[in-house]
């Protein structure tokens, strides 16, 4: 794992040149956005940065991913927050449109989609847009959100670790009695339990 030292070091200008080579225009299609992979994290100022650009109230926002573990207590853990989705992908998805309607606030995963920053090295996910010529201001941007947003990651991880208590892991409980418990940079947050069935 990449340290925040090691991660300010990153030149944006070599990180841009990687870009450039690689190529990447978005084609507006939505295959990111929809479908059962479309699952967005994100941490608590993504959503207030959303919150005040919808009006919304948290939990209309994001939901907690269904990925964790079980309590001695019949309560869920799990990690950060997750866009909340509806029906087949993001709830801010317009489908009829083919656009976001939190575009100017959304998460910065979705900012630097396809690219992504794994340890040291600049990976990429699967997406129609790759290979197409992109310019150099465009590559510099994403190479920019890039190095933020992996400067974020380091930092929420590092405060969600000094916030976090353990508990004792368990087995699904048969009939779960507790609540989900979403464990972010910010401490622990208890909501509801899903209707449906969390991992």
């Amino acid at each position: 794992m990449i340290d925040l030292e090691m991660a300010g070091r990153i030149s944006v200008e070599v990180l841009a040149e990687r870009i450039k080579a690689i190529g990447f225009r978005c084609q507006r299609c939505g295959e990111c956005c929809r479908g059962p992979d479309a699952e967005v994290l994100l941490f608590p100022s993504e959503v207030r940065r959303i919150i005040s650009h919808t009006g919304q109230h948290w939990m209309e926002v994001v939901e907690p991913p269904k990925a964790g573990v079980w309590d001695a207590e019949g309560n869920f853990h799990t990690l950060e927050w997750m866009l909340r989705r509806d029906g087949n992908g993001c709830a801010y998805y317009d489908a009829a449109s083919g656009s976001c309607r939190i575009y100017p606030e959304r998460p910065d995963i979705c900012r630097t989609y396809p690219f992504y920053i794994d340890g040291d090295e600049l990976c990429i996910s699967e997406c129609r847009g790759l290979g197409m010529e992109i310019d150099d201001e465009d590559a510099l941007r994403i190479a920019q959100e890039l190095k933020r947003r992996l400067i974020s990651e380091i930092m929420e991880e590092r405060e969600a670790r000094s916030r976090f208590s353990g508990f004792a892991a368990a087995g699904r409980p048969e009939s779960p009695t507790g609540v989900c418990i979403v464990h972010d940079g910010e401490g622990a947050h208890r909501v509801p339990l899903w209707i449906g069935e969390p991992g």
